[in-house]
């Protein structure tokens, strides 16, 4: 059995004990209510962030389905494309559209096309103007006679049109123009090598020297022409040409230049040089003729070596814009070239062509 003394001892524990259960439970109970307080303010958070997101990206849809690019909009970018491309008033016909099922259409183009203008690269140039615009771009091409339709439309409205069709009557007013590069003999390695990433056709002008004849190899590398220029820094003795000299040492050396220059697509006198002036210059130029050397002077090219900036591209827009002639060689520096790019491709784009200056030297 057990004593009187024992059962109050365990009653005595239990009564120690019960208030620390019921602490430890209220602590329990505290804890549990804050962590449901801030699940639902956690959770409240998360439907306001939910329903902003969902309001702005059906705001931003509802907006950008309403924005219509309008029609002059398209008409000015293709106006813009027809011009850069020299295409001539006569070549472009309208009709004007009263049709119910047209909502957006009010007319409808015809370009008739020359025959030296790929119509898909019109229409990429003209395509290229809409990157990032409301628009939606369908072309089709026929093939039988490669005719096109380009169809242009805005929040699903047909706002232009237009049909081309190659015409062998027409042709874009045309000139040939190509470029001397006259400080070639002056430019470090690092700047021929940049010089020779250009894609474009061009000569380049070399002093007969051994430094001369090593880049001949480059030239021709990079599918590049030359001429070789006689003046007064002609001082390799291989190729030397003081007036000073013999008849027989002045012949020697122009043999050599000849030989070894033979790449070359004429001969550049400088006629400001002492040479041209020495009484020896009569009988180097009758030994290059009777090794038929085409002989040229600066005069006879377009000079434009000592112009930069817009001076150098307003020259440039002259000469080219200029009906007189419908062939050009311009005189230029290497960085001069560099300045004009734009412009150069400017006038290829309305069918101007830029060709070997052997192409227009040989042609004379």
């Amino acid at each position: 059995m057990i004593s009187k003394k024992a059962l109050l001892h365990s009653w005595k524990n239990v009564n120690q004990t019960l208030p620390v259960n019921k602490l430890v439970l209220q602590k329990m109970t505290d804890i549990f209510k804050k962590k449901i307080i801030y699940f639902f303010i956690g959770f409240s958070i998360l439907l306001m962030i939910t329903n902003v997101i969902i309001d702005f990206v059906n705001t931003a849809e509802a907006e950008e389905k309403k924005y219509e690019i309008q029609i002059v909009k398209i008409e000015e970018k293709f106006s813009e494309t027809l011009n850069e491309f020299g295409f001539e008033n006569d070549w472009i016909s309208v009709k004007n559209i009263n049709n119910k099922n047209y909502d957006s259409l009010k007319k409808v183009y015809n370009l008739k096309v020359p025959t030296d203008l790929s119509i898909p690269i019109f229409l990429k140039e003209l395509e290229s103007k809409f990157v990032g615009q409301p628009v939606d771009i369908i072309s089709e091409e026929r093939k039988d006679n490669g005719s096109s339709t380009i169809r242009i439309s805005s929040n699903e409205h047909l706002k232009f049109q237009a049909y081309l069709n190659y015409d062998k009557s027409i042709t874009r007013e045309k000139f040939k123009f190509a470029f001397l590069i006259d400080d070639f003999h002056d430019l470090s390695s690092a700047e021929i090598d940049q010089l020779f990433q250009n894609q474009f056709n061009f000569a380049v002008g070399l002093i007969p020297s051994d430094f001369g004849l090593d880049l001949i190899q480059k030239i021709n590398q990079f599918k590049k022409e030359n001429y070789f220029i006689i003046n007064d820094d002609v001082s390799d003795s291989k190729y030397e040409l003081d007036p000073s000299l013999s008849k027989t040492r002045l012949k020697s050396s122009i043999i050599s230049i000849v030989s070894d220059f033979s790449s070359s697509i004429f001969c550049m006198i400088d006629k400001s040089s002492e040479l041209y002036s020495s009484t020896s210059y009569n009988f180097i130029r009758d030994e290059l003729l009777k090794r038929k050397i085409r002989l040229h002077s600066y005069e006879n090219f377009i000079d434009l070596r000592n112009k930069e900036g817009n001076d150098l591209k307003s020259l440039f827009k002259f000469y080219c814009e200029d009906q007189k002639t419908k062939t050009k060689i311009f005189l230029v520096n290497s960085i001069g070239l560099d300045e004009l790019l734009l412009l150069i491709k400017q006038f290829q784009k309305k069918g101007n062509k830029l060709v070997n200056p052997s192409e227009l030297i040989f042609s004379e």
